[in-house]
This record gives C-alpha cells, sequence and structure tokens, in this order.
C-alpha cells in the first residue's frame, strides 16, 4: 500500500510538472515577401537562435514550449494565430509567457484616435504591403495591448527588437514614462 502511495504521488508530481504551460513565441523576421531586398535584416537570423538558447539554458524553458517563426512562417496571420492559440489559450494565470520579436518596427495612421501623436506603432510581418497611404499587414501597438491584457495573471516578458519599439505597449509604457520623470 505504501509503494502505491508513493507511486502514486510521484506520478501526479511528475504530472504537475508536465502541466506547465510555459510558452515562448520567437519572431524573428529579415526577409519580406514585398520590401525591397536593401531593407533586408541580417539581425533576426542571429537573434532568434540566440534568444532561444538564452531561455532553454537560463531561464528553464524546454523545447517544446518554445515556438520559433522565421521570415515566411511570420505572417501576419501566423502571429496572430501563435499569440492566441500558443500563448494565450496555451497558457494560465501563473505561466511564464515570453513573446520576442526581431525585425522591422513602424509608425502607421492611428485608425482608432487613441494616439496622440496621430501615429500607431507597429511590428512588421513577412508579409507586410504598401496599403492606400499606409502599411497594411502589420501588428498595431493596440493589438499587442489587447494580448497582454488576455495574459492577465501571467508573468509575461515581451521584448521587441525593432525601430518604434519604445512605445509598442502603452500598458508599460505610461508606468515605464512616470518612474523616468520621477
Amino acid at each position: 500500500m505504501i509503494r502505491y502511495a508513493a507511486a502514486l504521488l510521484l506520478s501526479l508530481g511528475m504530472f504537475s510538472a508536465a502541466e506547465a504551460a510555459d510558452r515562448a513565441l520567437l519572431i524573428g523576421i529579415g526577409t519580406y515577401a514585398s520590401l525591397p531586398e536593401k531593407m533586408f535584416l541580417e539581425g533576426p537570423k542571429n537573434d532568434v537562435p540566440l534568444i532561444e538558447k538564452l531561455l532553454k539554458e537560463k531561464q528553464g524553458y524546454a523545447a517544446d514550449q518554445i515556438r520559433v517563426l522565421l521570415d515566411k512562417d511570420a505572417s501576419r496571420a501566423s502571429i496572430l494565430a501563435s499569440i492566441d492559440e500558443w500563448l494565450v489559450n496555451g497558457t494560465q494565470p501563473g505561466d511564464r509567457v515570453y513573446f520576442y520579436f526581431s525585425g522591422h518596427g513602424l509608425q502607421v495612421k492611428d485608425a482608432s484616435g487613441d494616439e496622440e501623436d496621430g501615429l500607431d506603432e507597429a511590428l512588421s510581418t513577412y508579409d507586410i504591403a504598401a496599403g492606400d497611404g499606409d502599411w497594411s499587414n502589420v501588428i498595431l501597438d493596440d493589438e499587442i495591448d489587447a494580448m497582454l491584457a488576455k495574459l492577465k495573471d501571467r508573468a509575461v516578458s515581451i521584448v521587441i527588437d525593432a525601430c518604434h519599439s519604445g512605445t509598442i505597449s502603452r500598458s508599460l509604457s505610461t508606468d515605464v514614462g512616470e518612474a523616468l520623470e520621477s
């Protein structure tokens, strides 16, 4: 009976460790479907493997807890689907979530009217396209804020290696701005 109870406790302990759903989404875009080659970036192909190594060796993430989207696999649709399915639905309160983006950042016209300067900060996806007077197929700072709201009660790390990334997350930028002014 004692052996059975010990085996049961051991298996339950292993089960709960396996249930931990810490997740990382690493995105690196150096080439773009519709941008000229002179705008391609060399850094992302180097950055993503280094971040993946850091997460595994220093942060304790297992290989199956890390999803990588590179270049053509990092379309707007696949990034947003991975955020929803992998990070939001694949985790629960208390889990760790790590979001990393290396690629072009930009500003686009603010359609929602929530930006004082009239511009949204945005992440360029592999399938970014010149739209009618602006860029389309980008991921707006508003969408990043919505992602963060869905990840409430998780330990979230978000790292953006892109131009115009300083205020990509307004929910954090207000606090940071106030702290810098103090």
